[in-house]
C-alpha cells in the first residue's frame, strides 16, 4: 500500500501571537522551515559571542530545563547559565513547559520568588492568550506557583483536610510491594505481616532470581498467594496495604492470563480487601515534589538501608542478580533488592501509622 502526504497543506496547528485564537494551521514545510531558520539565527548570535557582555549581542535564547537534560552531554554547560531557584529548574513536578517558561521569562519570570511575588490574576491576562496550546493552563500556573511559594518556606506538605484521617483497620495487617524485570515480570513478592496488638513485624518474601516466562511467574504469583490465603483464612479480618495501584493491575492482569482458581481468588481478594495508601494520602496532602513513597516515608522519618533506592535501580540490580559474573555478584544483588523490597514495605507501614497519628 502506497500512501502520500502532501507536506505543503496547512495540517499542523502551531502557535500564533497575531491570530485572533492563539494559533493558526500551517504546513509541515513551513513548519521546518521556520524552526530552522530560526536555528541558523540562533547559532549566527553565538558566533558573534567574544566574552565581553558589554559588546556581544543578547542570546537569542537560554536553557530552559526538561526531563532530557539529566541525560544530555551539555547539561554541564547549560546548568551554570541558570538561576539556581529558575522555576524550570527548581520545579520538577508537573513542571510548566517550555513555552509556559519562555512566556514567563519574558515578562521577568525567571525565578520562583518572581512567581511567587507576582499577582496571579494580573499574570493571567497575558500569560493565557501566550499558552492556549497547553490545557488546563490556568490550574497549572497556579499549581506551580503554589510549589514555588512551599519551596521558598521550605515546606515539604500541605495537609489540604483537618481532623483524623481515617484509615481502614483489621486484626493482621499485610503491607505488599512487589519487583519487577526490565521485561514487566514480577520476580518479587514482598509482604510485612503484622498482628493487631503485637509490637513486631515479620518479612515473608517470594522471589526467583531467573529469567521467568508465563509458566514461572505464575508459579510464583501462586507461591505468594497460596501463603497469603492461609493467613487471611485463619483471621476474622485481614487487609494488604500497598502503595500506588502497581500491585493490583499486576495481579488482575495475571489473573486475566492465567485463569488458575487461586489467581481469581487472588484478584478477588485485591479489590476486596487491599487498601492503596496513595490514594488516601492524595486526599489529604500536597506534596510541592510530589507524594511517592519515598517522599512521604522519609517525612515520616524513615531511612532505606540502600543510598539510592529505587524501582528503575531494583531492575538494575535484578539483571545483575540473575546475569552477574561471578556468584559474589550475584549474591550481593539478590540481597541488595531483597533489603530494599523489605524496606519499601516497612517504609508503607510507617507511613500508614504516622497517618493514622495525624
Amino acid at each position: 500500500m502506497l500512501a502520500w502526504a502532501d507536506l505543503r497543506e496547512p495540517q499542523v496547528r502551531t502557535f500564533s501571537r497575531s491570530s485572533p485564537g492563539g494559533w493558526l494551521l500551517r504546513s509541515l514545510l513551513e513548519r521546518y522551515d521556520h524552526e530552522h531558520a530560526f536555528r541558523i539565527k540562533i547559532a549566527l548570535v553565538a558566533r558573534q559571542q567574544t566574552g565581553r557582555p558589554d559588546q556581544d549581542p543578547k542570546l537569542l535564547v537560554s536553557p530552559i530545563v526538561n526531563k532530557e537534560c539529566p541525560r544530555c552531554q551539555w547539561w554541564d554547560r547549560c546548568l551554570p547559565q541558570l538561576d539556581p531557584d529558575d522555576v524550570s529548574l527548581r520545579i520538577d513536578k508537573a513542571p510548566l513547559d517550555m513555552r509556559e517558561i519562555a512566556t514567563l521569562r519574558r515578562h521577568g519570570i525567571t525565578t520562583i520568588t518572581d512567581l511567587v511575588d507576582a499577582e496571579l490574576d494580573q499574570l493571567l491576562e497575558w500569560y493565557l492568550p501566550e499558552v492556549s496550546h497547553r490545557g488546563g493552563a490556568e490550574g497549572r500556573i497556579r499549581v506551580a506557583a503554589r510549589r514555588a511559594s512551599m519551596l521558598l518556606e521550605g515546606t515539604s506538605f500541605d495537609r489540604e483536610t483537618i481532623g483524623p484521617i481515617e484509615i481502614p483497620q483489621a486484626e493482621v495487617e499485610i503491607d505488599l510491594d512487589i519487583e519487577s524485570s526490565a521485561d514487566g515480570r514480577v520476580y518479587l513478592w514482598g509482604f510485612l505481616l503484622q498482628y493487631a496488638g503485637e509490637s513486631g513485624a515479620v518479612y515473608h518474601e517470594f522471589s526467583q532470581f531467573d529469567d521467568l516466562d508465563n509458566q514461572s511467574e505464575a508459579a510464583l504469583a501462586s507461591d505468594a498467594f497460596t501463603w497469603l490465603r492461609s493467613i487471611v483464612d485463619a483471621t476474622p479480618s485481614a487487609l494488604v496495604f500497598h502503595y500506588s495501584a502497581y500491585e493490583v493491575a499486576k495481579i488482575i492482569e495475571l489473573a486475566r492470563r492465567e485463569h488458575t482458581e487461586l489467581l481469581d481468588w487472588a484478584a478477588s481478594y485485591a479489590e476486596e480487601h487491599f487498601v492503596d495508601l496513595l490514594e488516601i494520602v492524595k486526599a489529604h496532602y500536597f506534596g510541592v515534589s510530589g507524594l511517592g513513597l519515598k517522599l512521604m516515608a522519609r517525612h515520616v522519618g524513615f531511612s532505606w538501608r540502600d543510598d539510592d533506592p529505587g524501582g528503575l535501580n531494583s531492575q538494575l540490580w535484578f539483571a545483575e542478580a540473575v546475569h552477574g559474573e561471578t556468584a559474589e555478584l550475584r549474591s550481593r544483588a539478590r540481597r541488595r533488592v531483597l533489603e530494599y523490597n523489605e524496606d519499601d514495605v516497612t517504609a508503607t507501614s510507617q507511613v500508614r501509622a504516622w497517618l493514622r497519628a495525624q
